[in-house]
């Protein structure tokens, strides 16, 4: 593993720490997990993976000299979200 494959590896996991984010990701174009806040999905294919308890955003992709590198997902627990707008409803 190179130092910033490493660097974005520690990030994503120390970040998905947060109470209200359930996972990150990167991928690639093709959906390939490059890097993920559960180091064990990493080299699986986004789409096969089952992340529960989450809404996902994606932003948008991130490209470099004109091609299409990764993209972010960042899975949050919407459970906070629904309390809320049931006691502001």
């Amino acid at each position: 593993m190179r130092r910033s494959d490493f660097q974005l590896q520690k990030l994503l996991m120390d970040t998905a720490q947060q109470p209200d984010i359930v996972y990150l990701m990167v991928t690639d174009e093709r959906g390939t997990i490059l890097a993920h806040s559960g180091p064990a999905k990493i080299g699986d294919t986004y789409g096969r993976v089952v992340e529960n308890r989450a809404r996902v955003l994606r932003t948008n992709p991130i490209i470099l000299r004109h091609k299409l590198q990764k993209f972010i997902f960042v899975g949050l627990d919407m459970g906070p979200i629904e309390v809320a707008r049931g006691v502001m409803s």
